[in-house]
């Protein structure tokens, strides 16, 4: 049963409306910080969920709307916080700067402080979030390959789940005579790429970048400033990204990844390396795979 509906029914069981609870809404406002009572319940958080928009089981504005409610104690105790991956999307489109992925990390976090959720449940999710970097990683590779994941059979996702990343045992070498030089020295200029020196603070922000075979932003900077741009454009690791702008936010040396991985994407397509239908197969693919996460996540969290 939908979490909305649940909470809809339970009130009409008790036959009380929702009302405000002045005190549990001032004690998320002032520790939350994220400007939850500017929502006008517009929608576009709803709209730019991925999770939302790939298996409707997360509606950010539900979040921010309890939450303006002083509904802390129903919030701590919804299946929808944990569906939450952090993207930041939902904050990046709000026209009135409110965070509803910051919320769910302070209810999250005060699911944790009640005990609603023991640690060891927490280090097991974040195990699962981990290993889901592979799956993500072998369903674009499948899509690269012109192939569309519909379902995810079990023995499919233990595969995935339990395989090792991508290995390689060549010598990174720097590109000898791109086909790209204009688009090199724009990138240099435009994404400060040559200031990077692989600290890989970028890498410590980043979400996706579990396992550097998998993903490392660090990484794909330095294929760029080595000319390495026929290895990236057909590469699935520039399709994992999130673009939560974790890692342009806190590069010490302003190097802009965040916009450079999109802008290889726009390139892959445009450039001919991967074929037009490649987005669509990926987002077809993901709502399989996003579903069985939902599920995942279910059995782990009880």
């Amino acid at each position: 049963m939908d979490s909305s509906i649940a909470l809809d029914n339970r009130c009409l069981e008790k036959n009380y409306p929702i009302t405000l609870d002045a005190e549990n809404r001032k004690i998320t406002e002032e520790e939350s910080s994220t400007n939850i009572q500017t929502c006008w319940t517009c929608g576009s958080c709803d709209f730019e969920c991925p999770i939302n928009i790939f298996t409707g089981s997360l509606r950010p504005q539900k979040i921010v709307r309890m939450a303006n409610l002083g509904l802390l104690d129903e919030l701590v105790a919804l299946p929808d916080i944990w569906y939450c991956i952090n993207c930041r999307r939902c904050g990046q489109v709000c026209p009135n700067v409110v965070k509803p992925w910051a919320l769910i990390e302070y209810v999250r976090l005060t699911a944790i402080f009640r005990k609603n959720i023991s640690w060891k449940k927490i280090q097991a999710y974040k195990h699962l979030w981990a290993s889901f970097q592979k799956v993500r990683w072998h369903v674009i590779q499948a899509c690269l390959q012109g192939r569309e994941i519909v379902n995810v059979s079990d023995q499919q996702w233990d595969d995935w789940l339990n395989k090792k990343g991508p290995h390689s045992d060549s010598i990174i070498r720097q590109g000898i005579g791109t086909p790209y030089p204009n688009a090199l020295k724009k990138w240099k200029q435009s994404y400060l790429t040559s200031n990077c020196y692989t600290c890989n603070e970028c890498g410590s922000a980043c979400l996706v970048s579990c396992e550097r075979s998998i993903f490392d932003p660090s990484a794909i900077v330095r294929m760029v400033n080595l000319g390495m741009l026929d290895e990236l454009l057909i590469s699935p690791s520039i399709w994992l990204c999130l673009s939560c702008q974790r890692c342009s936010e806190c590069c010490s040396q302003m190097v802009d990844c965040a916009n450079l991985i999109q802008t290889l994407q726009e390139l892959s397509i445009s450039s001919g390396a991967v074929d037009f239908g490649l987005k669509i197969r990926i987002e077809n693919s993901s709502r399989a795979v996003y579903q069985r996460l939902i599920s995942e996540i279910n059995q782990l969290m009880g």
